[in-house]
């Protein structure tokens, strides 16, 4: 039996985890396609969207700008700061200093993102930044040390063999990049 108590389980390694994706989508596409096969479902799932920001390390360093700096101040932006404590009755409260919600809103905004040289200059962040909105995988299998993705599926009304035969034929045909 394969994982999650499925008894059929492809599985497909490689390294970059985009064309494990899409060879897992294929694959899952093309399993749903064989009579007897249901309840087909890849094992790679992608997260809840994140920031992917990817530093001009060279232009930066010409700034005198390093990337623990510049990663403050986003997470202060996006976060906030408390900036001082507010006393009240007995109770305290934060007082936070953030970007507002609207400019917080929306990842493309960050590369608007004013940032202060030491030299005093004020520039963009998307000077310095690529900001692009991507997704994480939610979880990376391994087997072997090698990234996997896994495609499960039941068997209904048919024998495993004949069932293996057609997925083995199926998949025959999908092309694979080097090293996959």
């Amino acid at each position: 039996g394969g994982s999650g108590g499925k008894p059929i389980e492809v599985k497909i390694f490689g390294k970059d985890l985009g064309v494990l994706s899409e060879l897992s989508q294929e694959a899952a596409r093309r399993m749903n396609e064989i009579e007897g096969l249901v309840d087909v479902e890849e094992t790679f799932t992608f997260g809840s969207p994140e920031l992917q920001i990817r530093f001009d390390r060279e232009r930066m360093a010409q700034l005198g700008l390093d990337t623990s700096r510049v990663a403050r101040l986003m997470e202060t932006a996006v976060k906030g700061k408390v900036a001082s404590r507010f006393r009240q009755m007995g109770e305290e409260f934060d007082i936070r200093v953030r970007l507002s919600e609207k400019d917080r809103d929306s990842f493309h905004d960050l590369s608007a993102l004013t940032l202060t040289t030491p030299a005093g200059a004020q520039i963009r962040l998307g000077d310095v930044a690529d900001v692009e909105v991507g997704s994480g995988p939610v979880r990376i299998f391994r087997d072997d040390q090698k990234r996997s993705v896994g495609i499960l599926a039941n068997r209904l009304g048919r024998d495993l063999n004949s069932v293996v035969v057609d997925i083995k034929s199926s998949l025959s045909g999908m092309s694979l990049p080097m090293g996959y």
